[in-house]
């Protein structure tokens, strides 16, 4: 049996390559990332070993983040630009066509270049809120461990695939609603009834997991849980400065 053990071996560490240095495997690792990167793993002593440190460059992640919402949005703009005008445009059928891809593929870059500068200011703002509540609790000789901007970015890179996803899903049921032909859906789902429950499971389970890795991550980050709930609620103190600005202007 020692031939299986060495072909084993060797489509691991070809599967391995292939997540680390292919854009598809970059992906594929970045759906994971919320539901099982801690900011542990990036200490010296786990990075050399690890897929997830490996791709949280400051280039590789964003752009596989930033490539992903391009595609889903430009899926998501040519499926609802379709439901909308094809109804109602008196261009030819070549003329019609090319309009929807020149404008979903102008729209998805757009998307795609916001996404890319969001997911670097985010990880800096979230850095440097980490770093400034680190150096508070240390004055007040609370443990805590400082966390490298790589893990923020990675973290923010994941958020935005996960956005992408939902684009995508958006891409899918808009343009039945637009329509008015809603009916497929819950036929669908009437249909497949253990399959529609066994997703719903998956998400949960997902849910939860993400739920126990941010737990965790804020107690090895900050100390202890109250350390960390003070740090989530300052992630809301833009938000609020922003809607007020938003009001005042407004």
């Amino acid at each position: 049996m020692g031939w299986l053990y060495d072909l084993m071996l060797k489509f691991l560490a070809k599967a391995r390559i292939w997540l680390i240095h292919n854009p598809m495997g970059k992906t594929v690792l970045l759906f994971v990332v919320p539901h099982y990167v801690l900011p542990e793993m990036f200490k010296p002593e786990h990075r050399g070993r690890n897929l997830f440190v490996k791709i949280s460059g400051v280039v590789s992640a964003p752009i596989s983040a930033a490539t992903f919402c391009t595609s889903a949005f430009g899926f998501y703009a040519g499926n609802t630009l379709n439901a909308t005008l094809a109804k109602k445009s008196e261009l030819s059928n070549v003329e019609y066509y090319e309009f929807i891809g020149t404008v979903s593929f102008a729209s998805s870059l757009f998307v795609g270049g916001i996404a890319l500068v969001c997911v670097y200011a985010l990880s800096l703002y979230l850095w440097g809120n980490h770093k400034a509540w680190v150096a508070i609790f240390k004055r007040m000789k609370h443990p805590t461990n400082s966390a490298p901007f790589a893990y923020f970015l990675l973290m923010t890179s994941s958020r935005a695939l996960w956005f992408g996803v939902f684009i995508f899903l958006a891409g899918l049921v808009i343009p039945s609603v637009i329509s008015g032909e809603v009916d497929p859906i819950f036929s669908a789902i009437h249909a497949y009834p253990f399959l529609t429950t066994f997703v719903i499971i998956i998400l949960m389970w997902l849910q939860q997991r993400k739920e126990w890795v941010e737990s965790v991550s804020m107690r090895q980050m900050y100390g202890s849980t109250w350390a960390g709930f003070f740090v989530s609620l300052s992630h809301l103190v833009p938000l609020f400065t922003t809607l007020l600005l938003f009001r005042l202007a407004v």
